[in-house]
């Protein structure tokens, strides 16, 4: 039996395998694409990654093949091109991040995976897992071939935020929307792009970025809502979507035409979606999200915030003031009003008498629309009783 599965091989699934392998953990990883593979993604990788590069091992080996040092970033929209100094982290010895194309960084970090000792399975898909007393089996399957039932104390879901499937940790299919976001991306060669600069480009109906890459190509990244797919095509039914789409940039992002001037785009416009940037999961029916198992393992979890007990003790007696006075006949507005100022102290105001005038109008107003607009009987004292 293993001691981890991990779904998926890109980035975050071969990292988190080479981490655990590495202090000693029996790993098995799957992974449904064969390597190497292109992928919509925006490739830049940002200084943070540094430290866990060093921990893998895979630092220098990183600097050898990304790209150069972005020092510079922008924005491009219509005719506007705003340039500025990316801010340096001068925290980290190397504060400047680079970008490395998908199809050498994933299989950089699989075969450094390997290199520690996981079983690896490709491709082969996850389509079943099931939960025992003290484990997993999850079935592999690759094409029209049986499945492989493969059995471990943890399974981690690596297989990205996208992609639908079968199991709980996955998207599922759901009706389409005209703000649904689709992802594009392509790499060109021979552009104008300055290789220090990364700007982020705006259009109608979607948002990207450029980067320059490993040698020497430039990867243009998009996520592009449905409704505006749908005008392109059906302006123009007989075209490819992804030429489209370029056509599309072109035209909406005046910069960028004089940085692909002269260029080649280099293989066809990659697709991908329904997409859906910044979905996170922390876990779903047992199975960990990679992102925070390799936080905790790096110690990078930010830490608990302290209590302040007074403030905790501040609202524990205001809820007590509030049984207490409308047990005792007080009414509703006394024993709201009570609440109401010890809860505004225990945040940190120091201005009683205010809070004290404006909850007794407040609580005066609330008690009001209940009893004359509603009809309903809220707790009596004396002061509803001047009302």
């Amino acid at each position: 039996m293993l001691d981890a599965l991990v779904i998926g091989g890109g980035p975050a699934g071969s990292t988190i395998a080479a981490l655990l392998a590495g202090s000693g953990w029996k790993v098995g990883l799957a992974e449904a694409a064969a390597f190497p593979r292109r992928k919509v993604c925006g490739e830049y990788l940002s200084p943070t990654n540094y430290p866990l590069f060093r921990l893998l091992g895979f630092e220098e080996r990183f600097l050898e093949l990304a790209g150069p040092e972005i020092r510079r970033v922008g924005i491009f929209s219509g005719d506007i091109e705003l340039i500025s100094p990316f801010p340096k982290n001068e925290k980290l010895p190397r504060p400047w991040g680079r970008a490395l194309r998908r199809e050498v960084l994933d299989v950089e970090l699989l075969n450094l995976a390997l290199g520690k000792g996981i079983q690896l399975w490709q491709p082969y898909s996850a389509v079943r897992v099931e939960r025992h007393s003290d484990s997993f089996v999850t079935s592999l399957k690759a094409g029209n071939s049986e499945s492989v039932d493969v059995r471990s104390r943890l399974v981690i879901a690596a297989h990205g935020s996208w992609k639908i499937g079968p199991l709980p940790t996955q998207q599922k299919r759901q009706p389409p929307s005209p703000h649904d976001l689709f992802g594009f991306k392509a790499h060109f060669k021979n552009t104008q792009l300055p290789p220090d600069l990364m700007p982020m480009i705006v259009f109608p109906g979607g948002y990207g970025g450029l980067v320059t890459t490993d040698k020497g190509f430039m990867s243009i990244s998009a996520c592009v809502e449905r409704s505006t797919l749908e005008r392109l095509r059906k302006d123009s039914p007989s075209k490819e979507l992804g030429p489209l789409f370029e056509q599309h940039l072109l035209a909406n992002v005046t910069p960028l035409r004089s940085i692909l001037e002269g260029s080649k785009r280099v293989g066809k416009w990659l697709t991908a979606g329904v997409v859906a940037p910044g979905s996170h999961t922390r876990s779903r029916d047992g199975i960990l999200a990679v992102g925070n198992l390799i936080d905790a393992l790096r110690g990078n979890l930010p830490p608990r915030e302290s209590a302040d007990p007074r403030a905790v003790l501040l609202i524990l007696a205001g809820l007590a003031l509030l049984i207490a006075i409308i047990g005792l006949g007080g009414g509703f507005i006394l024993a709201t009003t009570a609440l109401f100022v010890t809860t505004s102290t225990a945040f940190g105001r120091r201005a009683i008498l205010a809070d004290l005038a404006i909850a007794v109008v407040m609580t005066t107003l609330i008690y009001l629309a209940f009893d004359r607009l509603l009809t309903l009987s809220l707790p009596a004292g004396p002061l509803e009783r001047l009302l």
